[in-house]
């Protein structure tokens, strides 16, 4: 087993809890990365020399936080996040209905700052003086740009964001930076939708008069032990396109 290094645990825990942290560290210290397949119950039961009952215990509470995942006849994974690798899995827009997804591209209009956000912070049912990172950028078709994005993600959970060049945060995916550099999928997001007047912020960065109609898009990010890290608010211009949903 390759992750021996990290298998080692002095705390007064049960056995299946000893196992828990074990496992945990090593997913953490990317030993495993998301997606890699852990060894049998059989094999974790003869290295932590207990039951394969304690290990599959072990087991089913780390599936059950959103840790690992089963796959039947395939064996139990390191949960991969809920995204797809592709950069823009919420801002499908296509210009017909029917029509393929377009390519966008993804510009940031500056490094993320760090501050307090209120009104982000009580849609991430925080207290509203926690410190948050305000992240903007603008997603372009050809040298048109059709939706504007800001997320405000928790800054205790992503140490050192705001150190990430623009560069960086142009060329990789955001949720794949955060599952690769954080060890946080996403697991689950909750979604809402609406139709608002373009404000002069949104209207100035869309090219659009003020009041113009766009899609308004709010979302919240959720990681392991249903912990939210990201309030996320989008505007879609939908004169020449609209949004895809769900493919």
């Amino acid at each position: 087993m390759d992750a021996r290094q990290h298998f080692t645990s002095t705390t007064p825990k049960p056995k299946y809890a000893q196992i828990q942290d074990n496992i945990l560290g090593a997913i953490q210290n990317r030993t495993w990365s998301p997606g890699d397949r852990i060894p049998t119950e059989r094999a974790l039961a003869e290295y932590y020399k207990t039951s394969v009952g304690t290990v599959r215990h072990a087991l089913a509470g780390l599936v059950e936080q959103g840790f690992l995942v089963r796959v039947q006849g395939r064996g139990t994974f390191v949960n991969n996040s809920a995204e797809q690798t592709d950069s823009l899995r919420y801002y499908r827009y296509a210009q017909g209905f029917a029509q393929e997804i377009c390519a966008l591209t993804i510009r940031s209009l500056a490094k993320p700052s760090l501050g307090a956000y209120p009104r982000a912070a009580e849609k991430l049912g925080l207290d509203p003086e926690v410190s948050l990172f305000k992240y903007d950028r603008l997603f372009h078709l050809g040298p048109e740009p059709v939706t504007f994005v800001t997320s405000y993600l928790v800054a205790d959970l992503l140490p050192g964001f705001e150190r990430l060049t623009v560069q960086t945060l142009d060329e990789i995916p955001l949720y794949l930076l955060i599952e690769g550099k954080y060890s946080m999928p996403t697991l689950e997001t909750k979604e809402g939708f609406s139709a608002v007047g373009a404000n002069a912020e949104v209207a100035k960065l869309l090219k659009v008069a003020q009041e113009t109609p766009v899609l308004r898009m709010e979302m919240l990010a959720i990681t392991t032990r249903k912990t939210i890290y990201e309030y996320r608010e989008g505007y879609c211009v939908t004169k020449n396109g609209r949004q895809i949903i769900r493919e």
